[in-house]
C-alpha cells in the first residue's frame, strides 16, 4: 500500500497541474475580451458624443 501513495500524489498533482494550465488559459481569454469589449465600447462612445 504504501507504495500506491507516491503513484497517487503524482497523479493528483498531474490532474491539478493541468488544470491551473487550462484555469490560466481561460484567464487569459477573459482579460483579452473584457479589453476589445471595453475598448470597442470606449471607441464607440467617442465617435457618438463627437458626431
Amino acid at each position: 500500500m504504501p507504495a500506491l501513495a507516491p503513484l497517487l500524489m503524482r497523479e493528483v498533482h498531474g490532474v491539478l497541474a493541468k488544470r491551473a494550465v487550462d484555469h490560466t488559459v481561460i484567464e487569459g481569454v477573459v482579460v483579452i475580451c473584457v479589453c476589445v469589449f471595453v475598448l470597442g465600447g470606449g471607441i464607440y462612445w467617442l465617435r457618438k458624443k463627437y458626431d
